[in-house]
């Protein structure tokens, strides 16, 4: 969202605009960064795709419809996977790709060059009557025929209807074009949306001159819609539960034709979880979450009749191999090295491990962070460098950070992206919290934090650090870099590792040597505990499940723990035979959960839930540890 006068500020790295602070979920446009591409467009810029001269035209990317006026021949399409930190949509957001339109060399056609995105009607609904802002990067081809880059507005009246087959039932309320040029240049447009509108659709596109020469393109990412009046940092949506803005899934999915994603057809089924806003709050999210694990625990989602443990075996590096995993765009996931000199990775569709070598070993890293370019940030404990992972060249490095000197032994635990791009590293030795900014590899500190064992990101963008050897709650407000406790009273060594934001707003602890689980209300500030807990390093992390209960994941109990908040009841189900077995978990796209091993000599899988909607599963206030 921009800004709009609304508590909290942020200031845009980009622009040094003061902005009100942003929401989750504020871009309108799914796959704005271009980087989800399945309609086979070409990524090899010297041989570009073809358009489609026959009606939708083709898709460039994911969503991103591509056509000629008339349908006539002559436009080409690709898909660049090559910025680096020297281009402004990668230093700037972290985008990583691009779609390149244009027209074929020496095709001397002049009709216009329309590249779309039509928001579906639920996505609208929200931007009626309200200003909005889209904002872009673009550059042009060295041939660009046009004097520049034309961006439209469009509203319409009817009901899912696409540019490119109901022009007719849309009116334009904006449009501005943006002058030539070869380096990579940000750009806005704002504009307020009219009352009727039931339909909002963005369009780019250039009207050619002459005969095209070799670069006669444009090329576009880093696209983003949302209310207010000043562009805020681009936020990257995979748009998975948005799943009547694409007509495909991304490869995380089995695809059985158009929507049908594993045997659930979203086009058919009108409750489908979805995610739309009816206001600009963070009670917005919660909303949803609420509605979503309502429904997944009713009729529409098969309800799980039995769960079931199983194990995947495999070689185990050495003891207190892994602590936390994340799960990656493509649908593998990441187990984070802690004493392992080498990252471990599982693919849930061929249940298979491999590993990519490099990490330090020692008690290096404790946790991961996906970031919104795809990487994975690995938040270091006793490392005396932050960790990077690169899952498109599958490469380890460390960032590129000058300044971050290790503050202790075991510095931080767990780790929090945060909405304005920054990682939140979650103070456990270290008498500091660690912020680490990814776009521009700076690392700096806020003192007086300690004694705790992960984060949780909040609808309202705080963060809550999880009691462990400490007796306060910590909660870090990035909009003001404030920090502030609440007391709990006098807890054991290592009470709680790692939480879980529930569809109540509320937090839960995950009892590790506490007797107790933890509850914490953000709302009120109150703290209350549910006893029955076996302590004794019994459990380490937790996760929310699509039916809204909470698992618990088993380090040295021999039994899985399952919370359920809607009814305060605890239940157990038989777990691994050892000890210190695992260290976090992964809710995956299938309804599945992976138990990260630390020292198992197997991989952990819990099954029987329903299949969540991804963004459960993807979101940052989730898909960590």
């Amino acid at each position: 969202m921009a800004a709009t006068g609304k508590t909290g500020l942020y200031v845009n790295p980009q622009g040094g605009n003061v902005q009100a602070f942003m929401p989750l979920f504020r871009n309108a446009l799914m796959n704005g960064d271009m980087r989800v591409n399945q309609r086979g467009t070409s990524t090899n810029l010297g041989s570009l795709t073809a358009v489609a001269t026959t009606t939708p035209g083709s898709f460039v990317t994911d969503g991103w419809n591509v056509y000629r006026t008339g349908f006539v021949a002559g436009a080409s399409i690709g898909q660049g996977t090559d910025l680096t930190y020297s281009d402004l949509p990668f230093s700037g957001a972290g985008i990583a790709r691009f779609a390149r339109v244009g027209r074929t060399v020496t095709n001397a056609a002049t009709d216009a060059i329309n590249c779309d995105y039509n928001v579906d009607s639920r996505g609208s609904y929200r931007l009626a009557g309200k200003q909005v802002t889209l904002s872009f990067y673009y550059r042009n081809g060295v041939n660009f025929s046009a004097s520049g880059l034309t961006a439209t507005l469009y509203h319409g009246a009817g009901l899912d209807q696409t540019l490119v087959a109901d022009f007719g039932g849309f009116t334009s309320f904006a449009t501005q074009t943006f002058a030539k040029t070869g380096a990579w240049t940000s750009a806005t447009l704002t504009a307020t949306v009219p009352t009727t509108a039931r339909q909002v659709a963005v369009r780019f596109s250039y009207t050619p001159v002459g005969t095209a020469g070799n670069t006669d393109h444009f090329d576009l990412t880093g696209v983003q819609l949302e209310a207010g009046s000043v562009a805020t940092m681009f936020e990257g949506r995979l748009g998975w539960t948005d799943m009547s803005s694409f007509s495909r899934a991304t490869n995380s999915f089995q695809v059985n034709g158009n929507l049908d994603i594993v045997g659930h057809n979203f086009s058919q089924v009108s409750s489908a979880p979805h995610v739309t806003f009816s206001t600009e709050t963070s009670n917005v999210f919660l909303s949803w979450l609420q509605r979503t694990t309502r429904t997944l625990a009713g009729s529409w989602w098969q309800t799980p009749a039995m769960l079931a443990y199983t194990e995947i075996s495999y070689t185990r590096p050495t003891t207190s191999a892994y602590e936390g995993g994340v799960l990656l765009p493509d649908g593998r996931v990441v187990f984070v090295p802690r004493a392992a000199t080498m990252i471990g990775i599982f693919n849930p569709t061929t249940n298979t491990y491999s590993t990519v070598p490099g990490a330090p070993g020692g008690t290096a890293y404790r946790g991961g962070v996906l970031l919104p370019d795809g990487r994975v940030v690995f938040v270091p404990n006793s490392a005396t460098a932050i960790g990077i992972f690169n899952p498109n060249t599958n490469t380890y490095s460390t960032a590129s950070t000058a300044n971050y000197t290790s503050p202790t032994t075991f510095a931080y635990l767990g780790g929090v992206l945060l909405p304005d791009g920054r990682v939140v590293f979650v103070p456990y030795n270290a008498t500091m919290i660690g912020i680490f900014n990814p776009m521009t590899n700076v690392y700096s500190t806020i003192a007086g934090a300690t004694g705790y064992t992960g984060g949780v990101l909040l609808a309202d963008g705080r963060v809550v650090f999880v009691p462990s050897n400490t007796p306060t709650v910590g909660i870090f407000n990035p909009a003001t870099n404030g920090y502030s406790t609440v007391g709990v009273g006098t807890l054991p060594s290592v009470a709680y590792v790692g939480g879980v934001l529930l569809a109540d707003g509320r937090v839960v602890f995950v009892p590790f040597n506490a007797t107790t689980i933890g509850i914490f209300n953000p709302a009120t500030n109150a703290y209350s505990t549910i006893g029955g807990m076996p302590g004794s390093a019994s459990y380490n992390g937790g996760l929310l499940l699509p039916d809204g209960r909470v698992v618990f994941v088993p380090a040295n109990a021999t039994t899985i723990g399952i919370f359920n908040p809607a009814t305060n009841a605890y239940s157990t189900m038989a777990g691994p035979p050892i000890t210190a077995a695992y260290v976090g978990g992964v809710l995956l796209p299938d309804g599945r959960v992976v138990f990260v091993p630390a020292s198992a000599t197997m991989i952990g899988i819990l099954s029987g839930f329903p299949r969540p909607p991804p963004e459960l599963c993807y979101h940052p206030c989730f898909n960590k540890y």
